[in-house]
């Protein structure tokens, strides 16, 4: 799987307020780090 690919998999993922995520993470934090990690593949697959 490419970044480009991944990139555009976890830009579909919608979370809603009822999700419960494991552990100790809030839905607010696990969205953040969804937003980062594919802003982060985006990058990998088109570079500026």
């Amino acid at each position: 799987m490419s970044p480009g690919q991944l990139a555009w998999i976890l830009s579909e993922i919608e979370l809603g307020e009822d999700a419960d995520p494991p552990g100790e993470v809030s839905v607010q934090e696990l969205r953040a780090f969804l937003r980062q990690f594919q802003k982060e593949m985006s990058e990998l697959a088109f570079p500026p």
